[in-house]
């Protein structure tokens, strides 16, 4: 009984000592992937990894590239447990990861097409790997820049969260060309829809009860077209 015990117990660690071998060279192999990222990165191997059919002290562990982005919040690694050249395990190790950054967050709730020029942001250390694209507010480009969608107070700031003002916005006033030959006329109208230069917007015209489509010329100026 007492030699089961101690045989048990010497399984027992040659497993453990397994499982921390797996576990150090996932961590490794992870942290190598990004030497220069700014922040602090903190990777935790999940579960217990190795077998006791195979002899700890002439394993090799081999640990492939993770698919998708890196770094992100779980992250599943392709591991492979070698002797002698030869494989002896396959096996997928996941890990769950911290990255601790300072980062711009949003101050406010904002709704989408709020000009970047009025968005409020705080700077805040905040684990980011479960967020893609963090990025600072684009503050030099800020005056050509709205939301693109609705923001909430707390995330943080992502590059994909702006996008360019459109030359013409719906609700403006523009004035509709209309030329005819050597005539051109001119009258007001109302944008009814977002448009960039070279871009086909509908507006609305007094002196007509359904809008027509017209080509944006300047952000002044839309043009009928045949």
């Amino acid at each position: 009984m007492l030699r089961f015990l101690l045989t048990l117990a010497a399984l027992m660690v040659a497993t453990s000592a397994r499982g921390e071998d797996v576990a150090q060279a996932v961590r490794d192999r992870l942290l190598a992937l990004a030497p220069d990222l700014p922040g602090e990165l903190v990777v935790e191997v999940l579960g217990q990894h190795g077998g006791d059919s195979v002899s700890p002290e002439s394993l090799k562990v081999v640990v492939g590239e993770p698919a998708g982005r890196w770094p992100r919040a779980r992250v599943a690694v392709p591991v492979e447990l070698r002797r002698d050249d030869r494989v002896v395990r396959r096996m997928t190790v996941w890990a769950a990861v911290q990255w601790w950054r300072e980062v711009d967050v949003y101050a406010r709730n904002a709704p989408a097409g709020k000009a970047a020029t009025e968005i409020a942001v705080r700077r805040q250390r905040m684990d980011i790997a479960a967020h893609a694209q963090v990025a600072d507010l684009p503050v030099d480009q800020a005056g050509a820049l709205r939301l693109a969608r609705p923001v909430r107070a707390g995330q943080p700031v992502r590059s994909g969260d702006f996008e360019p003002i459109p030359d013409v916005l719906a609700g403006n006033d523009v004035t509709v060309e209309v030329e005819r030959g050597r005539v051109r006329i001119r009258v007001p109208g109302r944008a009814l829809s977002d448009g960039a230069v070279g871009e086909r917007i509908p507006v609305s015209l007094e002196v007509a009860s359904q809008p027509v489509f017209t080509r944006v010329i300047t952000p002044e100026i839309v043009r009928v077209e045949e």
